[in-house]
């Protein structure tokens, strides 16, 4: 059950941070951006219970938002400082994100505009996905009959900041895992993992398997198959599989990209440990919808 719910983590993960790129039009790492300055701007709310009740039905205020600094960004996320300024900066210009002398905000009107609707309703629907497959396996402290409210519904404000929030941890668990150095090759590497855990033959297939895979049973990936369901170029995807290769985290066969047997299962003593981490972190996410009544019973 423990790697089921991480399994269905790293979906809604994917599943965000793709929708975000779509609607806001731009790639990944921009998107992770954006997404680091909203959570970064409701952390004072998101770490009190009572304001997250308080505000869960609509935008806070701007006073109450904490500005973000573009080299903390830039830390958090593992990017080049330059690489964050300057798609920071092209944001600002289009309007996304407000420039203050404390830092950057995505501003009130912003988040209420009409703009940001498909972003929303993007999100939350993944996230209604997430929580209807950990509520039937009976994990993340959730009842079989719970599920996320069906939209629009009072506290989505609140629920999307919490998801929000539980995105951008989970940054930092891809990043302990694949030890890839580069963001964009995480997330290659975590689309790749994901493929392959349905592709596989077994019954109950699973992420992080506890014993070693045997390589007929792995799927193969390909640049091409991977950058449609991305929606990346093609030859950014193929140029990043490639430098996997040579990193050892895939191996390259006639037919495609096959994950590595180091990368499934060799190092079971750290899968295990991000993998509390993971599933602590969804608990988190389960209890802070909760918190502003996002959850009901059907």
């Amino acid at each position: 059950m423990l790697r089921h719910a991480v399994r269905t983590n790293i979906r809604l993960n994917l599943d965000i941070v793709q929708a975000t790129g779509r609607c806001l039009e731009c790639d990944l790492e921009t998107a992770l951006i954006f997404a680091a300055v909203l959570a970064g701007n409701a952390s004072t709310i998101e770490e009190s219970p009572s304001l997250s009740r308080q505000y869960a039905t609509g935008p806070a205020p701007d006073g109450l938002r904490r500005p973000m600094r573009v080299q903390g960004l830039a830390e958090s996320l593992k990017l080049p400082r330059e690489t964050t300024r300057y798609k920071a900066a092209d944001m600002v210009r289009r309007g996304l994100l407000e420039a203050t002398d404390a830092g950057l905000i995505v501003p009130s009107a912003t988040l209420a505009s009409d703009r940001l609707t498909p972003l929303y309703i993007a999100h939350l629907g993944s996230l209604g996905r997430c929580i209807e497959q950990l509520a039937r396996a009976g994990v993340a402290e959730l009842a079989f009959n719970e599920r996320l409210a069906p939209l629009p519904f009072p506290s989505m404000w609140g629920a999307m900041r919490a998801v929000t929030r539980h995105v951008l941890r989970g940054v930092d668990d891809l990043n302990a895992f694949t030890r890839t150095g580069s963001l964009l090759q995480a997330y290659l590497m975590l689309a790749i993992l994901d493929h392959s855990a349905w592709a596989s033959r077994r019954k109950a297939p699973v992420l992080y398997a506890e014993d070693q895979t045997p390589p007929s049973a792995r799927a193969l990936v390909t640049a091409q198959g991977l950058a449609k369901s991305l929606e990346l170029p093609r030859e950014t995807v193929r140029r990043n599989m490639k430098a996997l290769v040579k990193s050892g985290h895939l191996t390259q066969e006639r037919d495609g990209f096959a994950v590595t047997e180091t990368v499934w299962g060799a190092e079971t003593d750290r899968e295990r440990q991000i993998q509390s981490r993971v599933y602590t972190d969804m608990v988190r996410l389960v209890r802070q919808l909760r918190n502003v009544d996002a959850l009901v019973t059907v």
